[in-house]
């Protein structure tokens, strides 16, 4: 999805690198110095780098809490955290001990839901001007709405069904209306917008979004001969028959 930002906070990189690391996900693997699997005290070895945690914005505290949260007996001190298999209640205490330190490596710290690496970016907007724009991986579209400084005018996402459950039905429409004139502009293809407008209100036009193929609208037109027209006619011939459908 691309993020912009409200006019007083455009070109504040500070508050934009703070909201990228705050809404990027970022795992414990990321903050480490130091780690190590001990195969003879079988346990997980690692020190927390406060400097790596300073230089993405996080907050110390909230990491340790969410490594406690997630691992019971986690033990942290002066930032060594060392996370122990009980042995006597697993079969293969090996495999264990890898699948643990995996577990730990990959815990996400921080980041909002569907969302991975965030691309920070300075966009021109006219002469001599220029703004800060946010490209993430993934979207989340309902959680960066409510984030302070957010642009909701202009801030969208590719994600057609997201914008149908966020912002509407005809918020969808228009989404599909500007993606495909895009795609279509991209590949140097010209398309008069009406006829695009046309399948888009085809694909919304009963208040969901519907896709134009087999599993959508030509899959469910009401006469069989032009259901068995476009795709798997033998499937579409035999279910007519057997519900003795005739055209």
């Amino acid at each position: 999805m691309d993020i912009y930002f409200e006019p007083e906070y455009k070109d504040d990189e500070d508050f934009v690198r703070t909201l990228a690391n705050r809404i990027g996900k970022s795992t414990l693997n990321d903050i480490l110095s130091y780690f190590k699997l001990d195969y003879a005290g079988m346990a997980v070895n690692a020190v927390i780098d406060e400097k790596k945690i300073e230089d993405r914005k996080l907050e110390y505290d909230d990491i340790i809490e969410t490594i406690q949260k997630h691992f019971k007996d986690a033990v942290i001190e002066d930032n060594n955290l060392t996370i122990g298999v009980k042995t006597d209640k697993v079969k293969h205490p090996i495999r264990e001990l890898r699948l643990l330190g995996d577990k730990v490596r990959d815990l996400q710290i921080s980041g909002k839901k569907d969302i991975g690496k965030v691309i920070i970016r300075k966009a021109e907007i006219g002469p001599n001007e220029t703004e800060f724009v946010m490209h993430t991986e993934g979207s989340n579209l309902k959680d960066i709405f409510k984030e302070e400084g957010i642009d909701k005018k202009r801030t969208t996402t590719n994600n057609i069904h997201e914008i149908e459950m966020v912002l509407g039905i005809e918020a969808a429409r228009n989404a599909i209306v500007q993606e495909l004139n895009k795609t279509l502009s991209e590949q140097g293809l010209s398309v008069d917008i009406r006829h695009i407008m046309l399948v888009a209100d085809m694909m919304t036009s009963e208040g969901i979004v519907k896709s134009i193929g087999r599993h959508g609208i030509s899959g469910q037109k009401a006469r069989v001969l032009a259901r068995a027209a476009f795709e798997e006619t033998g499937k579409h011939l035999l279910h007519a028959s057997l519900r003795g459908e005739t055209d």
